[in-house]
């Protein structure tokens, strides 16, 4: 940023996480209960993560945002920041409700309406499972050998996740599976593990980064940015940081035919997880993040970074 992002509220040498840095930290000083985040890439969780806020990034369309003069695009989505679960909760109900908007007098349609019968998504709800009569501990999905990096045969990365990430990750499964919940007066196991392999995934992260790399390129190039070789006006700002016009040259250069691949692997992605959470687990579990906040590199303030 070129004014310089939020320092991370609880040390101040450490980066907030990005990049709805500002609405995280926000949250975490007190200074407002609710700030809603736009999430392409990581853009609630992490800086929710490196924040100590409760991050909810929604599916596509939950909190509704795009309209004829904001662009619709298929890798962001919105959700709010929060200090703690309950009020996530409660911005869920309440921001998540189908909205009929109007622009300039007229009912604008959101894109996805059409998905949903023209009437949009159906309002959100949170019942507790056992007022439905389900007593079966909730089945906590773990893909083990990508959350320890440990490669494999059918997936795993090759970046080694901290170990005070590693560990906090592995009690934080230990406080749910031992954890029991009462239920006119029997005691019943909160969760259980249930382990599984998702083939290709260093491929659909592959495939991720490439689509958000050429869409981010594209919205900014449009809006913002009056292209990279040619500047039409002299404000400052629209000049672009080294790190982020790196970035922003790759998704230049990604191709139709290479934009379509990815797309198909996307779709073939979102197949697996569905089969997955319909076959085998009710909530899949992971690190957040691999590592802990970063400490902010001498002349950051003035210059960025990118990691």
């Amino acid at each position: 940023p070129f004014y310089g992002g939020p320092f991370n509220p609880f040390d101040l040498k450490r980066c907030s996480g990005g990049s709805s840095s500002g609405s995280a930290v926000a949250v975490a000083t007190g200074m407002v209960p609710v700030a809603i985040g736009y999430d392409g890439g990581g853009s609630v969780r992490i800086p929710a993560a490196w924040s100590g806020t409760v991050g909810l990034a929604t599916g596509f369309g939950r909190y509704p945002f795009e309209s004829t003069s904001v662009n619709s695009n298929p890798v962001v989505k919105s959700g709010p920041l929060t200090a703690n679960i309950d009020d996530a909760a409660e911005a869920l109900l309440l921001l998540g409700q189908p909205l009929n908007r109007e622009e300039y007098g007229k009912k604008v349609d959101h894109p996805y309406t059409s998905l949903y019968g023209g009437d949009g998504p159906p309002p959100p709800h949170l019942l507790p499972r056992w007022k439905n009569g389900d007593r079966r501990p909730i089945r906590i999905g773990v893909f083990q050998d990508w959350v320890s990096h440990r490669p494999s045969g059918t997936g795993g990365g090759n970046t080694i996740v901290d170990d005070a990430v590693y560990k906090t990750f592995q009690k934080t499964i230990q406080k749910l599976t031992t954890a029991t919940s009462a239920i006119d007066e029997e005691s019943t196991p909160y969760a259980t593990v249930v382990n599984f392999t998702m083939p290709h995934m260093s491929l659909q992260a592959f495939a991720h980064g490439m689509i958000a790399s050429s869409f981010y390129t594209f919205s900014s190039l449009r809006d913002n940015f009056r292209g990279l070789s040619r500047r039409e006006t002299e404000d400052p700002n629209d000049d672009l940081q080294f790190a982020t016009e790196i970035q922003v040259r790759l998704g230049y250069h990604v191709s139709a035919i290479e934009l379509l691949s990815c797309m198909r692997i996307r779709s073939f992605a979102m197949a697996q997880w569905r089969k997955v959470l319909l076959e085998k687990a009710d909530v899949i579990l992971t690190p957040t993040l691999p590592m802990t906040a970063l400490l902010r590199p001498k002349g950051s303030d003035e210059s960025g970074f990118s990691d």
